[in-house]
C-alpha cells in the first residue's frame, strides 16, 4: 500500500509543500479547529527538508528552551533531524 501523500479537505488546514511521503503530519486543536502540528521526519538516517504551508502565520517550538518563537510567515522551512520532529502551531 502506497502512504498517503497529501489530503486536502476543509478539516486539513495544514499542507506539505510540495506533497511528499517520508512524513507523518499530525494536527491538534479543539473544536475540530486545528492549531497545532506535529511534523516527524520518518527517515531514521538522514536530515530532511520541506516546507509546512498554514492557514496563518506560524510560531515554532524550542524544546531544549522550552519557548515558542515566531516564524513571522504562513510557510516554514523545515530541517529536521533523522527520526525527530518539529512542533508548530498557529500564532495566538
Amino acid at each position: 500500500m502506497e502512504p498517503t501523500e497529501s489530503k486536502e479537505t476543509a478539516d486539513n488546514v495544514f499542507a506539505m509543500r510540495p506533497p511528499v511521503s517520508g512524513w507523518i503530519v499530525s494536527t491538534f486543536g479543539q473544536n475540530d479547529r486545528a492549531t497545532h502540528v506535529l511534523v516527524v521526519n520518518l527517515d531514521y538516517k538522514q536530515t530532511a527538508k520541506t516546507t509546512l504551508c498554514a492557514p496563518g502565520k506560524l510560531e515554532k517550538f524550542d524544546a531544549v528552551k522550552r519557548t515558542w518563537s515566531k516564524v513571522n510567515s504562513n510557510r516554514a522551512e523545515l530541517v529536521v533531524a533523522p527520526g525527530s520532529g518539529v512542533l508548530l502551531r498557529l500564532e495566538k
